[in-house]
């Protein structure tokens, strides 16, 4: 499984390329098996990373998920 779908850069300034550019935007989920030539693609849920978190002590106003399309939650943008 892999992280929920990264659909904007960070605002942070990790270095990302244009929304445009990223795997999630530019292709399908079957053309994405294709370009990382894996047999399956499955896209982790906000909530999935959420409960992933909490699992080691993260709470979600912890997180930024501004490149996974949330809000950014607790944290300043």
């Amino acid at each position: 499984m892999a992280s929920p779908r990264i659909v904007r850069p960070c605002p942070y300034g990790v270095d990302m390329p244009p929304s445009n550019q990223l795997l999630a935007n530019t292709f399908n989920d079957k053309s994405a098996q294709g370009v990382l030539e894996v047999d399956s693609l499955t896209w982790s849920t906000l909530e999935d990373l959420y409960v992933a978190a909490s699992e080691v002590g993260i709470d979600r106003d912890g997180l930024c998920t501004y490149c996974f399309g949330g809000d950014g939650d607790g944290l300043d943008l």
